[in-house]
């Protein structure tokens, strides 16, 4: 991942899914980790069985990856932040082909549901890094919001290219 906008820990990739009951392996060797559901996608996804008290308290930095649609992201967060943890809203919910006000819209009742997301994560696929016009109407609002920006490292990362020229 790309980050437009240091975040510590983000996009590490420690592979720690304890939502399966794997053990965390601290030693990754890295200095914080992105913590997710188990299936390899990076995201808390807001299942029940998630102990998300104990991943708070990890002794580490790690940045959550919310889905600000999930009725549980709101509660998952709070519970993060007050472990010292960054949280990540995932970029869901984009109209195919979205107009600038659509764009601003869903950015903003994403920001509403949280507010403690430090940044914007693309999908990992299908996203919007990659379109120009998209990337165009999102960084602005980012700025606006206070809020960073990350990207996957591969494509020509439209996104990437428009926070940096934006100073994202």
């Amino acid at each position: 991942m790309r980050t437009s906008r240091s975040t510590h820990g983000l996009g590490v990739g420690c592979g720690v899914g304890l939502a399966a009951g794997e053990g965390c392996g601290i030693g990754c060797g890295e200095a914080g980790a992105a913590v997710g559901d188990g299936s390899g996608n990076g995201v808390d996804d807001g299942a029940t069985d998630l102990d998300r008290q104990a991943l708070a308290a990890l002794p580490f930095p790690v940045s959550f990856v919310l889905d600000p649609a999930n009725p549980q992201a709101a509660a998952a967060a709070r519970i993060y932040r007050a472990g010292g943890q960054e949280v990540v809203m995932l970029a869901t919910g984009l109209p195919p082909d979205p107009r600038p006000q659509d764009v601003e819209q869903t950015l903003n009742a994403g920001a509403t549901h949280l507010p403690e997301a430090v940044a914007l994560v693309d999908l990992p696929e299908g996203g919007f890094q990659d379109n120009l016009a998209l990337s165009s109407a999102i960084v602005p609002i980012l700025q606006d919001q206070g809020r960073g920006l990350l990207t996957y490292d591969e494509g020509l990362d439209a996104a990437d290219q428009v926070a940096r020229r934006s100073g994202l």
